[in-house]
């Protein structure tokens, strides 16, 4: 018996819409972090020390865009600038103790708002959801965050650079600081803030970008 084509526009399609209605609903409180300061924080957590203009590569934004973000987060204590180990001249950016406890209560948070989206679920479903988390998360590109400490990530002599231009803006779905899009990662939101925590905030984001 043959199986049936898998439409895979229909499913890009109705996975963006979904994203991103998950992801409206899973925004927290005025009181908590932006989508874009939650996901700039991220990548600097995950790949820290990194230069202002790769953070931007890699968030998919504009460097004067990042720059504000930056401003943001330094002001609210989440981050520093430390000296460029390559490069006494320039700076790279770290995360604080503070910045690392803040993605990972934002991330708590927006799955205690998924977790009461899906309350409704029966166990079929909710399989369904956990047997397609994996292949999510690798088109989010979903990395572990390093659990919370009393120390700041310091360089360690390598500075990451930003992706490939290809792996930036054909990327499936990693992050953004700005706007918000529903395949890869880019500035609103994403697949990742919803059932895994980063890997649906991740898909709507790159599709908006798109």
């Amino acid at each position: 018996m043959t199986e049936t084509p898998i439409d895979r526009g229909d499913v890009a399609a109705r996975l963006a819409v979904a994203v991103g209605r998950i992801n409206r609903r899973a925004r927290p409180g005025t009181g908590a972090l932006s989508y874009g300061l939650v996901s700039a924080l991220s990548t600097i957590v995950r790949l820290a020390p990194l230069r202002p203009g790769d953070l931007a590569r890699h968030e998919v934004v504009t460097k004067p865009t990042m720059t504000r973000v930056l401003s943001d987060l330094d002001a609210r204590g989440l981050i520093e600038r430390v000296t460029d180990p390559l490069d006494g001249r320039a700076s790279v950016i770290t995360a604080t103790p503070a910045g690392v406890a803040a993605v990972h209560e934002a991330r708590h948070e927006r799955a205690g708002i998924v977790s009461q989206l899906l309350a409704d679920l029966d166990d079929g479903d909710l399989r369904a959801i956990a047997g397609a988390l994996d292949a999510l998360e690798r088109v989010a590109q979903v990395e572990p965050l390093p659990a919370p400490s009393g120390r700041s990530a310091a360089p360690t002599g390598s500075v990451h650079s930003a992706p490939s231009a290809h792996a930036a803006s054909g990327g499936a779905a990693s992050g953004g600081a700005g706007g918000g899009t529903a395949s890869g990662r880019a500035g609103g939101g994403t697949l990742s803030d919803t059932v895994s925590g980063e890997a649906l905030a991740a898909v709507p984001a790159a599709t908006s970008r798109a």
